[in-house]
């Protein structure tokens, strides 16, 4: 699988180089549509990603695409495709896979093409990714073996994570504390946020120190939302100089 690396210089005991993927899920935006504007959000995103010359997957949950408007949803996917960045199927409308058959699931993955598969065509590019709403891959080994078969067939391979900062709660609070004026704990939001970030980079590290012996590149996922989009210079920067 083919994903592109940046790396980060993280601080603390283990200072040192490190190999970290960033990829953005819930395309072409997460969040509450009445609070933040999707194309900014992405603007947002977008020019720091080219501004750093970071290569990055973002992906595409169809039904966002359509509940923002599918002329508008596209024209934020064809952004990403025209700054030469890749799209993945992150399913139609990123429901728990566990309660669903395999008939539904693959379903929901065929539906999810119907806007970034084109796209991607159009650019000369194979769809390629595809990452579990949840990241549960079956909950039984029938299902499992099913679903791994018919994304094989479709040309998909699974797009992992290993580090996952649970950043839509932050945005959750932040959007309220902006709906309300609190420009403070906006702020103070917004730092804690980039201090848990660095701190648990670090912590998967150690962990893989502590298990594997070594530090493997890392998979760090971040959603398409108006937090990110406001930190993501710092988010690049973490622990740098």
């Amino acid at each position: 699988m083919k994903i592109a690396l940046i790396v980060l210089l993280t601080a603390g005991a283990f200072a040192q180089s490190r190999t970290v993927a960033i990829t953005v899920d819930d395309l072409p935006y997460a969040g509450d549509l009445a609070l933040a504007s999707p194309a900014a959000v992405n603007a947002k995103l977008l020019a720091a990603f080219k501004r750093h010359n970071v290569p990055v997957t973002g992906f595409v949950i169809q039904k966002r695409v359509e509940d923002i408007g599918s002329a508008k949803g596209t024209a934020i996917l064809k952004e990403w495709i025209r700054q030469g960045l890749d799209l993945g199927n992150h399913t139609y409308s990123h429901p728990n896979i566990n309660l669903l058959s395999v008939e539904q699931i693959e379903e929901e993955i065929l539906r999810g093409e119907a806007a970034f598969a084109p796209l991607m065509k159009e650019a000369g590019k194979k769809p390629l990714l595809f990452r579990f709403p949840y990241n549960p891959t079956g909950n039984t080994k029938a299902k499992h073996d099913a679903i791994a078969t018919f994304l094989s067939r479709r040309g998909y391979k699974l797009a992992t994570c290993t580090i996952d900062t649970s950043d839509y709660l932050f945005n959750n609070a932040y959007l309220l504390m902006l709906a309300k004026g609190d420009d403070a704990s906006a702020e103070k939001l917004r730092r804690g946020y980039l201090a848990y970030s660095a701190t648990e980079i670090d912590y998967y590290a150690g962990l893989n120190r502590k298990v594997l012996g070594y530090e493997p590149p890392e998979v760090k996922l971040l959603h398409d939302d108006l937090l990110n989009a406001d930190v993501i210079e710092q988010i690049l920067a973490i622990g740098g100089p």
